[in-house]
């Protein structure tokens, strides 16, 4: 479908994504299991990796040298809450889709191992 036939349809909702009232969506479990797992789940993390590398260990390191981890804890730490959190919005999505089958449980599962993942990282200080 092209822009010219559907103006309000695809177009607005790709504006729509990766708004705070989306990350409200996907956190409440409002959005689908596709958004909530590949957006929500992937698509940020496509984000926050290069950014937290930038931001939270190369800026760090070169203008504060002595506090760069502690930073980067931090960083780790938020993204760590959100990924809980997300984990949580997949399971209830994906409690209510069971006509997606058993792959529904394997994106629970990747959630919940990229967040303990993430927590641990953080637990180790990086």
């Amino acid at each position: 479908m092209t822009h010219e036939n559907d103006p309000n349809g695809i177009q607005a909702e790709k504006k729509r994504n990766f708004t705070p009232r989306w990350f409200m969506d996907l956190l409440n479990a409002r959005l689908s299991l596709g958004d909530t797992f590949w957006l929500g789940a992937v698509g940020v993390t496509l984000i926050f990796s290069p950014a937290l590398f930038i931001f939270g260990y190369q800026l760090p390191l070169i203008f504060f040298p002595t506090s760069g981890n502690l930073i980067l804890n931090i960083l780790l730490g938020v993204i760590t809450v959100y990924c809980a959190i997300l984990t949580t919005a997949v399971f209830r999505t994906a409690v209510r889709t069971p006509d997606v089958g058993g792959w529904r449980w394997v994106g629970v599962a990747i959630v919940f191992l990229q967040t303990l993942n993430l927590a641990y990282q953080t637990y180790l200080g990086f």
